[in-house]
């Protein structure tokens, strides 16, 4: 590949697991919710340990850090996976009301919470003021990169798997692109670079039998 990493900038349900799961379905180490970083990444610390060993990465803290990790990880590419605003605020007002409540044993969660939406409980207007103003930054930061930065709306593209490929410049695979709904990934939320072909078995197994909530 002509690139190092690939992160998704996207935020939370914004089609966040189903990127990952493409990942895994195209071969990848990849890594979702990557909450075991996130602490030195909130303290300046972008070294290759601090990244770790994965190639694609995906849901927050991730899109807090695209400018970090433009500069640590050269020649990566950028995913802003988007989503109607509406639809949008309606799917994480419910993400944080059927998640637990906050507690010493959420802090980490907190933290990462606080750093991508500047609030750890749901805000309405906070929310989509921010939700606005991360599109709006992450587009104007890449400028002109059209090969570093792609917008994907997964949930309007007639078939994702073209336009995600295309800008990897991988072949398309058969099969549907993934459309997950729960966040929830057991063993699958982290696929080492050993582990792609075994935890990429079990996905294949999940979505031809229909185990994996598809929305």
């Amino acid at each position: 590949m002509a690139y190092s990493k690939v992160f998704g900038l996207g935020l939370s349900r914004t089609g966040t697991t189903s990127l990952h799961a493409a990942a895994l379905l195209l071969g990848m180490s990849t890594i979702h919710y990557p909450v075991q970083f996130s602490r030195k990444w909130m303290s300046g610390d972008f070294s290759s340990d601090a990244i770790g060993p994965f190639i694609f990465y995906t849901d927050i803290p991730v899109p807090a850090y695209y400018r970090e990790f433009d500069i640590a990880c050269p020649n990566s590419k950028f995913i802003l996976t988007i989503r109607n605003p509406e639809d949008w605020i309606v799917s994480i007002e419910n993400h944080f009301s059927n998640t637990i409540l906050s507690s010493s044993k959420t802090f980490i969660r907190d933290n990462n919470r606080f750093v991508v939406y500047g609030e750890t409980k749901f805000d309405r207007q906070k929310f989509v003021d921010v939700y606005n103003r991360h599109c709006d930054r992450v587009v104007k930061y890449f400028g002109n990169r059209v090969n570093t930065l792609l917008v994907l709306d997964i949930a309007k593209e007639s078939d994702p798997w073209i336009s995600l490929c295309n800008f990897l410049d991988i072949d398309t695979p058969s099969g549907n692109f993934p459309h997950l709904r729960s966040p929830n990934l057991g063993v699958l939320q982290f696929v080492l670079p050993t582990e792609v072909e075994h935890k990429r078995s079990i996905l294949e197994g999940l979505l031809k039998r229909g185990t994996s909530k598809n929305s």
